[in-house]
């Protein structure tokens, strides 16, 4: 949240300094630039996968109905408790 090329190429360095025979750690990470080992047009690609991956699992109707109960509760909390919940 809030990173965007720069940091991610950051986090990828940092993890192939700590995993050198690692052959995939150029993958670790998504949303670098194309310089560091990114992919043209992937610039969406984490947010959108979350996206996904969300929605196709809140179609598992006990999820969903869970997921609602929590989403709910939450709010309440939120509504009635005046203190800051962050």
């Amino acid at each position: 949240m809030g990173t965007g090329p720069r940091e991610m190429s950051w986090i990828k360095d940092t993890y192939q300094q700590f995993n050198i025979m690692n052959v995939d750690s150029i993958a670790c990470v998504t949303g670098k630039p194309i310089s560091s080992g990114g992919v043209r047009g992937r610039a969406e690609a984490t947010g959108l996968g979350v996206f996904f991956v969300l929605r196709e699992f809140l179609k598992i109707d006990e999820i969903l109905k869970q997921a609602q109960y929590v989403l709910r509760s939450l709010i309440l909390h939120i509504s009635f408790d005046s203190s800051p919940w962050y």
